[in-house]
C-alpha cells in the first residue's frame, strides 16, 4: 500500500511519518524488487472478489474506509505500515477480512500468518484527501488526479492479477490516532485507490506481491520532498512502492 495523503488546501500531498519518503527510487536499492521475487508457484491461482460484490455486507468502497481506519489506528512506530518484517501483520485484525499494509514508499518483504477462512483486502496504491472548503467534489477530483498516471501490478502465487479495481470511498469521518503515520488528517475525507479483495486462500504457503508506481514524467515538479509531514508535500518523481508478503494460512 502506498499511501499518499493529500493536503486539504491544494494539490499537494503529505507523505507521512510511517514510511515517509523512503520509497523514492534510486540510491542503493537492489535491482530485483520484492514483487519480482514472487516466482515460485506455491498454491492455486487466487479468486478475486468482483468489485460489485459485497463481503460481509460491505462493498469495496466501504472496505476501503475500514482499511484506512485500521491503518490509522496505530500510534508512532507500532503500525503494520512501518513494519519491516511482518511481525505486526496480525495487529488489529478481526472479523472475516484480513488487511495487508503496504508502505508509503519503498521496497519491503514481510512474512505473515493469516487465519484460515479470512478474505484478504489491501491497496496496491491509494490516497486520502481531506475535504476542504471547496467541498467533496474537489477533494474527490484531487484524489483521482493524483493517480491518473499511476501504474499498478499484483500477483498471488505467481499468477498476475489483471485490472485491479479502482475504488472511490467516502466522504467519511476519518479520525486516526494523532500520533499515527496519517495522524495529521482529521475530519471529513475521501479516498481513491486500487484495491484487491481475495477469496480465502487454502491452508499452506502463499505469496502476495504488489507494486505501485508514479512515473517520473507524471510527478509534479512543485512537490517539496524534504518537507516535514505537516507541510504540503507529495510523491517525488519515480515514486514506487513494492511489497512481497510471504503468507502462511493457518
Amino acid at each position: 500500500m502506498l499511501s499518499i495523503v493529500k493536503s486539504g488546501g491544494g494539490l499537494g500531498a503529505v507523505l507521512l511519518a510511517a514510511v515517509l519518503i523512503t520509497g523514492c527510487s534510486g540510491g542503493d536499492e537492489p535491482a530485483t524488487s520484492p514483487a519480482d521475487e514472487d516466482t515460485e508457484q506455491l498454491g492455486p491461482a487466487p479468486v478475486v472478489v468482483p468489485q460489485d460484490d459485497e463481503v460481509d455486507g460491505m462493498s469495496y468502497a466501504e472496505w476501503g474506509v475500514a482499511w484506512w481506519n485500521w491503518a490509522g489506528s496505530f500510534p508512532g512506530d507500532t503500525s503494520p505500515v512501518t513494519d519491516s518484517t511482518g511481525e505486526r501483520c496480525d495487529e488489529g485484525q478481526s472479523g472475516k477480512v484480513w488487511f495487508l499494509a503496504g508502505t508509503t514508499g519503498g521496497r519491503q518483504t514481510r512474512t505473515c500468518a493469516i487465519r484460515a477462512d479470512s478474505y484478504t483486502f489491501f491497496p496496491l496504491l491509494n490516497v486520502i484527501c481531506p475535504v476542504a472548503e471547496d467541498g467533496v467534489a474537489s477533494a474527490t477530483a484531487q484524489c483521482e488526479e493524483s493517480l491518473t498516471n499511476a501504474e499498478v501490478s499484483a500477483s498471488v502465487n505467481s499468477t498476475a492479477i489483471l485490472d485491479p479495481p479502482f475504488v472511490i470511498s467516502g466522504p467519511f469521518d476519518f479520525r486516526p490516532d494523532p500520533a499515527s503515520w496519517v495522524g495529521s488528517v482529521q475530519g471529513e475525507a475521501v479516498s481513491a485507490g486500487y484495491y484487491l479483495m481475495l477469496e480465502p486462500l487454502p491452508a499452506g504457503k502463499h505469496t502476495i506481491a504488489f507494486k505501485g508506481t508514479i512515473p517520473d514524467e507524471a510527478a509534479s515538479t512543485t512537490f517539496d520532498t524534504s518537507a516535514p509531514p505537516t507541510q504540503a508535500s507529495g510523491p517525488p518523481a519515480g515514486f514506487v512502492i513494492d511489497v512481497l508478503y510471504e503468507i502462511t494460512v493457518e
